[in-house]
């Protein structure tokens, strides 16, 4: 029960009434009892394997007999599953807890909150955003977080990083070689690479161009 929880976002009372008929191969079908939306499913197989394995409580059920009221079996697997939460020393473990970890696992994983209210059988999207938008707002941090880790590697935002300390480092040498009266191919080339890094650069580009001309022109 806790695997069907925990991997298909059920409430627990869809997953007491569970029959054996919705679920063919790895896909999952369901109306919801809450809200009767049909709710398509696709199970890891290593869940459906697991399933296969459990004793059933009746031919066509897995989780009830299907002969007694459902609010009383489902008030039964509360108490047990209370009972594992506790074991587990999770305070204020219940059976909803599994159906919050699918829906912001899924948000983190990059799916859109329109297929996530899907998947959880809401009627509407603005239900899942009600309940589910701090986590839309943490996948946001999370992709700027990878966008920042991604222009960290970027060589031209590396660049652009790197030629104010550039610049003023030329700008030393330059001085040097006013002093000394340096005036070696070497520095030349020097210059060279620095116009090249700055056609590179964009923001910056004219600045720096104007400035090595300058100061190649005043070795001549």
């Amino acid at each position: 029960m806790v695997l069907l929880l925990r991997y298909t976002g059920m409430r627990i009372s869809d997953v007491v009434s569970l029959a054996t008929d919705r679920i063919s191969g790895n896909r999952l079908f369901l109306y919801t009892q809450k809200t009767g939306v049909p709710v398509h499913s696709v199970l890891p197989d290593f869940v459906v394997r697991v399933l296969e394995l459990t004793p059933r409580c009746a031919l066509n059920y897995f989780f009830w007999s299907g002969s007694g009221k459902l609010d009383s079996a489902v008030r039964s697997w509360q108490t047990r599953l209370r009972k594992l939460f506790k074991l587990a020393n999770i305070a204020n473990g219940h059976a909803h807890r599994f159906r919050d970890a699918f829906g912001v696992e899924l948000l983190l994983a990059g799916i859109p909150i329109e297929r996530v209210s899907v998947l959880l059988g809401h009627q509407s999207v603005k239900v899942t955003e009600k309940h589910y938008n701090p986590w839309v707002r943490s996948r946001q941090e999370q992709l700027e977080a990878d966008l920042q880790r991604a222009w960290s590697r970027d060589p031209l935002v590396l660049l652009e990083t790197e030629m104010p300390q550039r610049y003023a480092s030329s700008k030393h040498l330059l001085a040097t070689t006013r002093r000394t009266g340096d005036k070696s191919h070497e520095f030349r080339r020097f210059w060279c690479r620095m116009i090249l890094c700055a056609e590179l650069g964009g923001r910056s580009r004219t600045r720096y161009i104007s400035t090595v001309f300058i100061s190649l022109s005043s070795l001549r």
